[in-house]
C-alpha cells in the first residue's frame, strides 16, 4: 500500500466519528483522494511547513467553521472508534468538572504500556479512571479545545516537528 492509500484510508476511517477532516497535505505533488468526499476538505500548502503549521491552520479552519473540538492526528495514524469514543467521554467529563484543554491516549511503545507516573504532575492529579494529568501528550490522537489552543498562540511553529507535542 502506497502512503497516499495508506492516507486515504485512514482519512476515510476517521470520517466514520468525526463531522469533519481537515487533511492538510504539505507536499501536494501527485497527491490525490482516491474518492471525493464532502467531509474532507483538503487544504494544500505546497510545501512542508510542519505539523505544529498544518495543525494550526486546520485548527483555525474548524473554528471558523463552527467546531469547538477538534482530534489532531499525523499522516500515519488514527484512532480506531471504540477508543475514540472512551477517549471523547473521559475528555468530556473532565471538561464539565475543569477547564481541561486537551486529552491523549497513553503512550504505547512497542506493544507495551508506556508507564505515565514519571511524567504524572504532582499538583493537582485528575482523579479519573482513565485519565492521567502529564506534562505532555503525544499530538496524534490529541482531542483539543480549539479556541482554548488558539487562545495560547497555538502550536509553537518554531518546532516544526519534533516537541510540538
Amino acid at each position: 500500500m502506497t502512503a497516499s492509500e495508506k492516507l486515504a484510508q485512514n482519512a476515510s476511517q476517521i470520517c466514520m466519528y468525526a463531522e469533519k477532516v481537515y487533511l492538510l497535505v504539505n507536499d501536494a505533488t501527485g497527491f490525490s483522494l482516491p474518492t471525493k468526499t464532502p467531509a474532507i476538505e483538503m487544504i494544500v500548502n505546497g510545501k512542508n511547513i510542519g505539523l505544529s503549521a498544518a495543525f494550526n491552520i486546520g485548527m483555525k479552519r474548524a473554528f471558523e467553521q463552527g467546531f469547538t473540538e477538534a482530534i489532531l492526528f499525523d499522516q500515519d495514524s488514527f484512532l480506531e472508534h471504540e477508543i475514540f469514543t472512551l477517549l471523547l467521554s473521559e475528555y468530556k467529563a473532565a471538561r464539565a468538572k475543569s477547564r481541561v484543554m486537551c486529552a491523549g491516549p497513553s503512550l504505547c511503545v512497542y506493544g507495551k504500556n508506556l508507564p505515565t507516573p514519571k511524567w504524572t504532575l504532582k499538583k493537582n492529579p485528575v482523579a479519573f479512571e482513565h485519565m492521567d494529568s502529564v506534562k505532555n501528550v503525544i499530538t496524534s490522537g490529541m482531542i483539543v479545545n480549539i479556541a482554548d489552543a488558539l487562545s495560547i498562540g497555538s502550536f509553537d511553529e518554531n518546532y516544526p516537528v519534533h516537541f510540538c507535542d
